[in-house]
């Protein structure tokens, strides 16, 4: 095989190269620099070897200059595109004064002294320093995952920079020296069929260190996302539409639902009994349908053991493989609802003894006139107030004081039925609301019997304490109808009590002049 044919080989395996890196660039140019570089290089030299073989076609110094010019070129850019793919600092501009200066003296050697050999020399001076320089870089390339990935291209590179040094001897020691590039004896053409050789070797590399160093980086995306996933703060879980089978959990999810990961992958969650409601599930997951993500809806699900508890829900629809899933965060929220309970307790309840205070109170009063209303029925509110409270609390202190009004709750409590409401609007104050009354007789007698529940001494701390109380009270709608109006009245009655010797009951009466009262037999 002639120099020529060799020639011409060389330049196909070129265009070919150009063509395979420019395919691997368009497909990996979002993520990956540097391969259109490559693409370049092949393509440059490939214009080089060309204008070569036509250099008749031009004046003969323009051939020389263009060659020479497209040659150095491409070697820095592939110099460039090695820095570029591994996200180097862009050292190769320092190369780059060195080819400078290399392509100056071909110049020289190419209009002034005319010298081919040394053309020849010089060009293979540039192309070992710049092949070696890149096998450099690869040695020390950290993100090269795992390290012999990069093996196969440094051995490539190491045979076609000594190949380079091979020509640089055989230019020294060759005699006579050719005129024309044509003119070279059959090294040359040696030396070019194991370029195009090692060229396609070259090619192929590229190719093998881009696809190995796309693996390793999916390979370690993957691990973050799995890393991700498994221990993210909150519940993921990944439901396939078209079966509503589970495909993948995280740890969160199984220690929240006390499932391990293989008695829940391949399930639905329905056949789980995860949904305390079912139905809920459906609906809920029907606005997916309809493109409407969930965003931090609250609902019920039930743990392994049975028991259920509340979780904090977003979704949305994801297309992976063609299908449509489900994605799935979830939060344990059991410690926010217990403690939004013990917020609205607070709203509604008396912090001491736990009873509901005047808000409550108002909204118990609602509901019951509205079902006298609707039922044309009576109830009664009354005021409860401790007789001479005062007096245990100087005698025993605050904190006796404090436990004993508890126990005067608990035993008001533990009395009336669980349709009645007993609160506590501060103080030594309560007030009741004795729901579904037949007549004032009927409520006096229930009254009367919560006076004698403390005629027995109440212990508190050890210590035993005789606490009486005092009522007042009025009727609805017999005496008023809103409810500051029945508390005013019946605090009427519970001062005329206090003034007519206490641990006694009254009821408002408008019928009576004399202090408008109905004052019981009780003492």
């Amino acid at each position: 095989m002639d120099l020529k044919t060799i020639f011409i080989v060389n330049v196909i395996f070129y265009i070919v190269s150009m063509g395979t890196l420019i395919s691997l660039w368009f497909r990996n140019r979002i993520r990956y620099q540097g391969i259109l570089l490559w693409a370049a290089h092949a393509g440059l030299t490939a214009c080089g070897v060309i204008f070569v073989s036509v250099r008749s076609v031009f004046p003969e110094i323009w051939a020389i200059v263009l060659t020479n010019l497209l040659i150095y070129g491409a070697l820095f850019l592939l110099l460039r595109g090695f820095e570029l793919f591994f996200e180097q600092p862009p050292r190769s501009y320092y190369s780059l004064i060195l080819l400078a200066g290399l392509f100056l003296l071909t110049m020289y050697y190419a209009i002034y002294q005319p010298a081919l050999y040394m053309r020849q020399l010089l060009l293979s001076v540039a192309a070992a320093f710049i092949l070696f320089q890149i096998v450099w870089l690869l040695i020390f390339q950290r993100s090269l995952r795992p390290r012999k990935s990069g093996f196969p291209i440094m051995i490539t590179l190491i045979a076609m920079g000594s190949l380079h040094l091979v020509r640089i001897a055989v230019n020294i020691m060759c005699s006579p020296k050719p005129l024309t590039y044509f003119e070279n004896g059959p090294t040359e053409a040696v030396i070019m069929l194991i370029n195009a050789m090692l060229l396609v070797t070259f090619t192929f590399n590229e190719t093998v260190l881009i696809s190995q160093r796309l693996v390793s980086e999916i390979a370690a995306e993957e691990q973050k996302f799995n890393a991700l996933f498994n221990y993210a703060p909150y519940s993921i879980v990944l439901t396939r539409t078209r079966d509503n089978r589970i495909l993948a959990v995280n740890e969160s999810f199984t220690h929240m639902s006390g499932y391990r990961r293989e008695q829940l992958v391949g399930r639905r969650a329905l056949d789980l009994g995860l949904w305390a409601d079912p139905g809920l599930r459906e609906k809920v997951f029907s606005q997916l349908e309809i493109d409407k993500p969930i965003d931090n809806i609250e609902l019920m699900l039930r743990h392994r053991n049975g028991e259920l508890f509340p979780v904090l829900m977003s979704a949305t629809l994801v297309n992976i493989g063609g299908e449509w899933h489900i994605v799935s965060n979830l939060k344990d929220i059991s410690d926010v609802v217990e403690l939004r309970g013990k917020l609205e307790k607070l709203a509604t309840h008396d912090p001491l003894t736990h009873l509901p205070n005047r808000n409550l109170f108002d909204d118990r009063f609602s509901i019951a006139r509205a079902q006298a209303v609707r039922a044309n029925t009576k109830f009664a509110i009354a005021i409860l107030d401790l007789d001479d409270f005062k007096q245990v609390n100087d005698r025993f202190g605050h904190l006796i004081g404090d436990k004993a009004l508890i126990a005067v709750a608990e035993r008001a409590g533990r009395y009336l039925r669980l349709s009645d409401t007993v609160a506590r609007f501060g103080g030594d104050e309560f007030v009741i609301l004795l729901n579904n009354v037949q007549n004032r007789a009927a409520a006096r007698e229930t009254f009367l019997r919560l006076v004698e529940q403390y005629q027995h001494p109440i212990t508190a701390e050890g210590n035993s304490i005789d606490i009486h109380i005092s009522m007042g009270a009025a009727i609805y709608p017999d005496d008023a109808e809103s409810l500051d109006d029945l508390i005013r009245k019946a605090d009427h009655a519970l001062y005329q009590v206090k003034w007519h010797g206490k641990n006694d009951v009254q009821f408002f009466n408008s019928d009576k002049s004399t202090g408008n009262l109905e004052k019981s037999d009780y003492n």
